[in-house]
């Protein structure tokens, strides 16, 4: 086990003269050691809800590699793309309109846009393939609410239980 664990309790005892605890965790069974009043570290006062939630979510390593990476990989393609764009002559005449931007010479406004066109459609179907894992996420963040709601309820029953020692 790490050091530190947020396991919910299941039920109060006591062990070698103090108060103990018999956990569980959310991914597995009943703990198989009792913890001693003296090895909590804190508890858990304020639920955030959907603020926590966000930030939980925002701060995810999952959701930063399946949501930001590919994003940022995307603005990096196309800087890359547009810069590596082949130079036409300045004497050409363009059929359609065309912008001079930071003395690279002209650009196509049309064709530009349908390649960025092109690159939103296919990042559009790369995300598709990762709503699962945002859906995910959700509901797991749905399930660790839940599971505050309970171990808020067991430290109240606690909190009873040290006031009448």
């Amino acid at each position: 086990m790490p050091p530190d664990v947020a396991h919910r309790v299941i039920e109060i005892s006591g062990f070698e003269g103090q108060l103990a605890f018999q956990t569980k965790g959310d991914n597995s069974g009943i703990d198989p050691f009792i913890v001693p009043a003296g090895n909590v570290h804190g508890i858990i006062i304020k639920n955030l809800g959907p603020i926590g939630r966000l930030i939980l979510l925002l701060t995810s390593k999952k959701v930063l590699m399946y949501v930001g990476l590919p994003a940022g990989s995307f603005v990096i393609i196309l800087f890359i793309s547009m810069s590596l764009s082949p130079k036409k002559p300045a004497e050409a005449p363009s059929p359609t309109p065309t912008i001079v931007a930071d003395g690279r010479g002209p650009i196509e406004i049309d064709k530009e846009l349908d390649r960025l066109a092109e690159a939103i459609a296919e990042y559009a179907i790369h995300l598709k393939s990762h709503t699962r894992v945002v859906q995910n996420i959700g509901d797991a963040s749905h399930g660790l609410h839940n599971a505050v709601n309970q171990q808020n309820g067991v430290l109240k029953e606690l909190t009873t239980v040290v006031g009448q020692l």
